[in-house]
């Protein structure tokens, strides 16, 4: 930013609190741009509950319950990696939590208060890799341990404007490579969305009689956000998969590179600042969870 160039970071924002609240001062400074990549924000079925409860369709949320499950941790023979290291929050609840706690503020408005934090290390150990770990791959281990120093599961309570919030994460539910799922309660109705089919969701809608009401599929096109002139075909039931929204982090980010304007270009990328009140929320989890599950207001 210094030297002018713009930045588009990878979350979280950076590896402590106090780090990344000077990168957002720095941010609000500089001449060029910087934002933050929480790509769900992108993804359609999301966008969309979103305009259902801002426009009233939805109302008023009541009660959303999150969670998010990866299991590229699950096997005691995993090697050591870097994702293993750091303090207490900085495993599952950093990892995938930050997702999960986004999505759940760009839905419901800001968190108020965490309740009921816990975090648990179930695989204490892992044994060092004798070769390089890209990502999340298995490589040929040795006989050597390290111990593992962060969470490999998290949960939480948490109080919004209007409503309650429940979470879990984790990264050993063995079966879930990548299994993002949530239910928003409102109150003239519900939506569900599972990340595996992240063009569809699932509404429940209090218009009917008691006997007809139920969820209806829906399957999002041209009409619904991110399809309608992002995708290369934007026909109906084309599909979007999770590596799109890169796609329309990259364009949105380019795009205000570029000069559009925001009426011009896709919606802008989360800021700097998002990045810092993230980081301020998964700390909130974890010093209720350090503290017995005390409630921590934000």
């Amino acid at each position: 930013l210094a030297a002018g160039k713009h930045v588009l970071c990878e979350k979280p924002l950076s590896d402590s609190l106090a780090d990344a609240r000077a990168m957002a001062e720095a941010a609000r400074n500089a001449a060029s741009i910087a934002r933050i990549g929480f790509t769900f924000r992108r993804t359609p079925g999301i966008a969309y509950i979103r305009d259902l409860i801002r426009n009233g369709v939805l109302g008023n949320v009541l009660h959303f319950s999150g969670r998010y499950w990866t299991d590229y941790g699950f096997s005691p023979a995993a090697p050591m990696s870097w994702r293993y290291k750091g303090g207490p929050g900085s495993g599952a609840l950093a990892d995938v939590g930050s997702h999960l706690t986004y999505i759940s503020e760009f839905l419901c408005g800001d968190i108020r208060s965490i309740t009921g934090g816990s975090l648990s290390t179930v695989i204490d150990k892992r044994p060092l890799p004798l070769a390089a770990v890209m990502g999340h791959d298995h490589v040929a281990v040795s006989d050597t341990f390290e111990a593992v120093e962060n969470d490999d599961y998290a949960a939480f309570n948490a109080e919004f404007g209007t409503g309650a919030g429940s979470f879990e994460v984790s990264r050993v539910a063995a079966g879930h490579a990548n299994s993002l799922n949530f239910e928003v309660f409102c109150e003239n109705g519900a939506a569900k969305f599972d990340q595996r089919r992240p063009a569809e969701i699932q509404l429940f809608l209090n218009d009917g009689s008691g006997n007809e009401n139920g969820y209806r599929q829906v399957i999002l096109g041209p009409g619904h956000p991110y399809i309608a002139g992002g995708l290369a075909m934007d026909a109906p039931e084309v599909g979007f998969g999770q590596n799109d929204a890169f796609g329309y982090q990259a364009r949105a980010f380019l795009e205000e590179v570029a000069g559009l304007s925001e009426e011009e270009s896709l919606p802008r990328c989360a800021t700097f600042d998002e990045g810092v009140r993230n980081m301020e929320l998964l700390g909130a989890v974890t010093e209720s969870a350090l503290n017995n599950g005390k409630k921590i207001t934000l």
